[in-house]
């Protein structure tokens, strides 16, 4: 099935901007043409696959604003002028939240009453239901504190907003449920409605329980990890991970590939910091990440983070002699978006062993290098120069730092992520540039650690909430903190130290 012709079976319609303000006409944008009475679910299923995989505000707000604030990217050249560097437009975080709220999760809705009380669709209900976790997992990471409970609810139009911890302790639930229900003995989605896994069962089961220690470990839930980890029924290698695969057609092409295609100057170049992190560990992949510059075709050189317009030009950098990201990730039209990954399981199982959260410290090595191993290789490294790296300066020693930096690393341009981690641990340590200048000349520079508690803890709600669902909205600033950039989420609240 062309992904590009599920725009004629889902009619998404024209895009309101909150949930209360959508949901009245939802029966009309969610109709298929050819049965105007019921929802082929074979349809909805792709289709929430493909928004919720690779939707192209997630890629925007990822290329712009969260890939630069976790230092994998810096200011692109496209634009004559630089914004501030921590700042989200309006018109982004609508986007995204229409995205979520009524291009994934409405259809997601309709899928799980098209299949909630037929037996025989008890596998393409628990799939729904993961993939529901799966889109909120994203909001309320962003977000904090969301319409959750009642936001598919048609008949609420202005949902309460629920604290992230009920969210979270509710999606985990989920989760558990919904492999639980599986049933081999019964049919699930076709190979070619299943853009992700492909009617693979258990791939789905390995998913879903992946899915759930990412988020046990983050909000610290030591019971569900311990009980996770004991059943040991995760992704386990490269060929299981959760990776969407961008077909060639021209509406529905790698985003990266796209963009740099079309507009190469406002694709961003890579960070300094990044360059710099994996110069010091003799990291092999930094060739793969990174291209060489333009005028230097031996050379890859970062853009430092967090610089003004008078900081640039004194610099001496330019669209030429920075570099770009890495061919794999920008001109590759087919390259995929890592969802979730064996590496990242790996390292979440590193920091579960570490805790003693059904594992022994003694097998977090093992586990570390596992995970170091899986990301080399996706990234083609050759084994001989894994061993050496992980024989060398990359060597593990038992710290949340290095197993959070190694993260990062693995999870390169995923910023939703990447973003998190550092929300939850405040690794990597960045560092940015202190300068003095006299007009355009540099006095003076040094390179500092960035204050954690000046990088963005969250988003701001849309500002059109506070109108149309006033009462819940504010309810959910006077528990939460202030809508802002920087009031943090309720699990960067806890302490995740050792």
């Amino acid at each position: 099935m062309k992904l590009k012709n599920i725009k004629y079976m889902i009619a998404v319609g024209a895009i309101l901007l909150t949930i209360s303000s959508c949901r009245k006409n939802f029966e009309d944008i969610n109709t298929n043409p050819n049965n105007p009475t019921q929802t082929n679910p074979e349809y909805l299923f792709t289709y929430i696959l493909k928004e919720g995989g690779g939707e192209y505000d997630m890629f925007t707000v990822n290329k712009s604003f969260l890939s630069q604030w976790i230092m994998y990217a810096s200011k692109s050249f496209g634009n004559s002028t630089m914004p501030p560097y921590f700042y989200l437009t309006q018109q982004k975080i609508k986007g995204l939240w229409e995205s979520f709220y009524t291009k994934i999760l409405l259809n997601t809705n309709e899928l799980l009453i098209l299949t909630k009380d037929d037996p025989e669709a008890v596998n393409k209900y628990s799939l729904a239901r993961i993939w529901k976790v799966y889109t909120f997992h994203k909001i309320t990471d962003l977000w904090g504190n969301v319409p959750y409970s009642e936001a598919l609810n048609s008949n609420i139009l202005k949902p309460v907003y629920d604290n992230q911890e009920d969210i979270y302790s509710d999606m985990l639930n989920e989760l558990g449920e919904a492999v639980a229900a599986i049933d081999y003995d019964k049919q699930s989605f076709s190979e070619d409605a299943d853009i992700l896994f492909h009617g693979d069962l258990d791939k789905w089961v390995k998913f879903a329980n992946s899915l759930r220690l990412r988020l046990a470990i983050r909000s610290g839930n030591q019971s569900i990890v311990t009980e996770l980890m004991n059943e040991d029924n995760f992704i386990s290698n490269n060929n299981e991970s959760a990776n969407f695969y961008y077909p060639s057609s021209l509406d529905d092409r790698n985003p990266w590939f796209d963009y740099f295609e079309n507009y190469e100057t406002a694709i961003g170049q890579v960070s300094e910091f990044m360059v710099t992190k994996l110069q010091d560990l003799n990291d092999p992949r930094l060739p793969i990440y990174a291209q060489p510059t333009t005028v230097n075709t031996d050379t890859i050189i970062g853009m430092p983070n967090l610089l003004n317009v008078e900081e640039v030009v004194a610099f001496g950098y330019n669209y030429m002699n920075t570099s770009y990201p890495g061919l794999s990730f920008v001109a590759d039209i087919n390259a995929p978006n890592q969802l979730l990954s064996y590496s990242e399981v790996c390292f979440l199982k590193t920091e579960a062993a570490l805790r003693s959260w059904g594992s022994s410290p003694a097998e977090a090595e093992q586990f570390y290098n596992d995970g170091v191993t899986a990301s080399m290789q996706y990234n083609n490294i050759p084994d001989t120069e894994i061993t050496n790296y992980l024989a060398g300066d990359a060597a593990f020693d038992g710290t949340l730092e290095q197993l959070i930096t190694q993260k990062w690393i693995a999870l390169y341009l995923n910023g939703f992520e990447a973003f998190a981690e550092y929300r939850r641990t405040s690794f990597p340590t960045l560092q940015k540039w202190d300068m003095e200048l006299n007009g355009i000349i540099i006095v003076d520079t040094t390179l500092v650690t960035v204050d954690p508690e000046t990088v963005p803890g969250r988003f701001p709600y849309p500002d059109n909430e506070p109108e149309f669902n006033s009462v819940n909205y504010n309810a959910a600033v006077e528990i939460q903190g202030p809508d802002n950039l920087y009031t943090k989420v309720w699990w960067a609240t806890l302490n995740h130290n050792f």
